[in-house]
């Protein structure tokens, strides 16, 4: 035996579809850079529980440092401290580096509430994605998704190559190749339906 199918252990997971509150654990901090050159953590998050729980909600926050000025390092300061604050770090617990804060993050929990946001620059421009809005401290009555699904995309936009809107009912984006699903059925309503013990797993 090579190994055995488990659902659990897959790439990746599903992508959160609908806006709403979430309550989250953070599977993801990353230290970067922003376009500016300025220090950058961005965070992926999984939901903990409701319609949604599991489902993953990525490249959807980025907290950037910028200390060129007073005002821009009290806002840095504030905008990393609401963070730290709603997971439930102490008050007085001292940061030395933006790599401590970042790693520190991982496993985190707290809420986040997540709304659809236009792409308005590069090659997606036109295209909604999840943005995360706020963090709060974990939800006692749990998620709350609002029924926001992702707007349609603005027509004239570059979509990879793809036609906004998705591939025509029944087709999967690849010069009409039928989706799984047709394929599945094609199988089971031919003249020949091929049983589970003629397959090799």
């Amino acid at each position: 035996m090579l190994f055995k199918v488990d659902e659990n252990n897959t790439f990746g997971g599903n992508v959160l579809d609908e806006a709403g509150e979430y309550n989250v654990e953070i599977i993801k901090s990353n230290l970067g850079k922003s376009g500016q050159g300025n220090p950058m953590v961005r965070l992926d998050y999984r939901v903990l529980d409701g319609t949604h729980q599991g489902d993953e909600i990525k490249f959807a926050d980025q907290l950037v440092w910028v200390d060129v000025d007073p005002e821009s390092l009290e806002k840095s300061v504030r905008r990393f401290n609401d963070l730290l604050v709603k997971i439930g770090v102490p008050n007085g617990t001292v940061i030395d580096t933006i790599d401590d804060y970042a790693r520190g993050l991982m496993g985190e929990r707290l809420a986040v509430t997540v709304e659809w946001q236009e792409q308005e620059f590069g090659r997606n421009k036109g295209n909604y994605y999840l943005h995360v809005k706020y963090h709060d401290k974990l939800q006692q009555g749990g998620s709350k998704p609002n029924g926001q699904h992702r707007p349609q995309a603005k027509a004239n936009n570059n979509a990879g190559g793809f036609q906004a809107g998705g591939a025509p009912q029944g087709q999967n984006g690849f010069q009409g190749q039928s989706s799984p699903q047709q394929k599945q059925s094609m199988i089971g309503d031919g003249s020949q339906a091929i049983s589970n013990n003629d397959l090799p797993f």
